[in-house]
């Protein structure tokens, strides 16, 4: 990008700016990686260190507001999400590669029967779905700690729960 808000401020940025570039930059990461889930592809934009570690820390800089630690919430559970996602993914396209060559080889003529003779879930998927369930849950509770115990949002965070 031109503005490089995907990378850390140059020295010399006031902590103001850096704090404007780093914001800006998670939203877009975060809008985009809701509107890929709603599209059903994978993000576009890398969940590299330089997104891991805003997600991590920027909610503690000064100066933040208070929408900065949903925020970064936010954004660490699209991180889990996009890693699990493209574990499943990977998973599945080896079961169809494997599929594939199974119908291919099996005969001079193809046949695709065997696709839909299998009930079962691909070898390896319900683990990964479990990970991904134990990770998200992680994620969640750590934030639901960092959000309750913040009094300015406590009591935001409280009654949304609630209802």
């Amino acid at each position: 990008m031109e503005l490089s808000l995907g990378r850390p401020s140059a020295p010399g940025t006031t902590g103001r700016e850096s704090m404007n570039r780093a914001r800006t930059w998670l939203s877009c990461f975060c809008y985009e990686g809701l509107s890929a889930i709603q599209a059903g592809r994978m993000p576009s934009i890398s969940g590299d260190g330089y997104i891991k570690q805003l997600a991590e820390s920027c909610y503690n800089s000064v100066p933040n507001t208070p929408t900065d630690t949903y925020l970064c919430a936010y954004a660490q559970v699209l991180l889990v999400a996009a890693d699990e996602t493209r574990k499943i993914e990977d998973l599945l396209q080896r079961e169809v590669a494997q599929a594939r060559d199974t119908v291919c080889s099996s005969t001079s003529v193809p046949d695709f029967s065997i696709l839909t003779q299998s009930q079962q879930l691909p070898e390896g998927l319900t683990a990964v779905a479990l990970s991904a369930d134990t990770k998200l849950t992680e994620v969640i509770d750590c934030w639901t700690a960092v959000l309750l115990s913040r009094p300015s949002q406590s009591g935001e965070f409280t009654s949304l729960t609630q209802t």
